[in-house]
């Protein structure tokens, strides 16, 4: 069963305009892979097996919604409502800065978690994993044809939002986008470890691809997957052509800087509502 404020859990998609504005922030997100890391699935833990931390997130905290969960049947889960309460409180205070955990952020407390924190709750992977059925695998998700492209529009549009912000200082360094495999440049562009999914020397698409993929390959020994650099194809096994009217893909297909390059702010084909006011005067 469900209690207060998502604890035991919610398949409400909790992302509020503040998480949106949070991710969107040049401030808050000062790199690509920055804002790349806000919008998707996190670690699976932000606290280091052995630790206290890690014993109340991973055992404690479970056992506390199973017992709230059961007593709630019979009137009597407000002490330990109270318990979770405080751990839950003394777990978000210690969250790395850039460490999302959905559990605690996003599911627990349905988003409620410090001004400050790093990451808001996962703007992408909820979706899939909230929505279930075709959206739930990557290789059938576009069978839900409006959930997929409309939800995916709008991390679109937060991509939009926070190219805007960024544009003065980091279009002209190709949007701090990964153009090698250089680890200190990767820990430059994404700041310190842990790392969310995307990356770098991220394990998730291992773990979620089919082993006949370059993604089920890789071990993480370099900090990106083969074919997410900038001048790399996107898609390369089935590439995209003719998307934008100043250049037709070439031999090849687009490669990632194609696309940012001919979506950027002044070169977009399209925009957004919430954008749409930049372009009055164009």
């Amino acid at each position: 069963g469900m209690n207060p404020n998502g604890q035991g859990g919610t398949w409400e998609i909790v992302y509020t305009e503040a998480d949106f504005d949070h991710c969107a922030s040049f401030t808050e997100t000062p790199t690509w892979m920055h804002w790349q890391n806000c919008i998707e699935i996190s670690t699976s833990s932000c606290f280091t097996p052995g630790t206290p931390e890690y014993t109340l997130r991973q055992q404690v905290l479970p056992s506390l919604v199973m017992q709230s969960s059961a007593k709630a049947r019979h009137g009597g889960q407000q002490n330990i409502n109270g318990a979770m309460d405080k751990i839950i409180a003394d777990l978000v205070s210690k969250l790395p800065e850039n460490c999302t955990d959905m559990m605690l952020l996003g599911y627990y407390q349905q988003g409620i978690g410090p001004k400050k924190r790093g990451h808001s709750p996962y703007f992408h992977s909820q979706a899939h994993i909230k929505f279930g059925i075709d959206l739930l695998d990557v290789t059938t998700s576009p069978n839900e044809a409006a959930a997929f492209t409309g939800y995916h529009a709008d991390i679109d549009r937060s991509n939009f939002h926070w190219m805007q912000n960024a544009k003065k200082v980091l279009q002209g360094k190709k949007w701090s986008y990964p153009v090698s495999q250089s680890a200190t440049e990767a820990f430059f562009k994404s700041g310190a470890p842990p790392y969310g999914s995307s990356g770098p020397f991220g394990l998730y698409d291992r773990a979620m691809c089919a082993n006949v993929s370059s993604a089920f390959l890789y071990t993480g020994t370099t900090p990106w997957l083969p074919g997410t650099l900038w001048h790399d194809v996107v898609n390369a096994g089935f590439a995209f052509y003719n998307l934008f009217p100043d250049h037709d893909g070439g031999k090849h297909g687009y490669t990632h800087g194609d696309v940012l390059t001919y979506t950027s702010p002044e070169r977009t084909p399209y925009t957004y509502d919430t954008l749409e006011h930049l372009y009055y005067d164009m």
